[in-house]
């Protein structure tokens, strides 16, 4: 089947619509994992900040004791 010319003339501006698409898609993917990421850290920050208020009480403690 043979296409029109006109039909020919939009292939390219298609397949660059569909490669703007796919990377729009694939940078969004991407930004909610490192949303994700960031989230995890932001908990493991808040977990390590607790514990060394822990320590750094206990170490207190520890020098006014003696």
């Amino acid at each position: 089947m043979m296409r029109k010319q006109s039909e020919i003339s939009k292939l390219p501006i298609e397949l660059e619509l569909e490669t703007h698409i796919y990377e729009e898609i694939s940078l969004r993917s991407e930004n909610r994992r490192l949303e994700s990421e960031v989230n995890e850290y932001k908990q493991q920050l808040q977990k390590i900040t607790k514990e060394n208020e822990v320590l750094t009480k206990q170490k207190e403690q520890i020098f006014f004791r003696v």
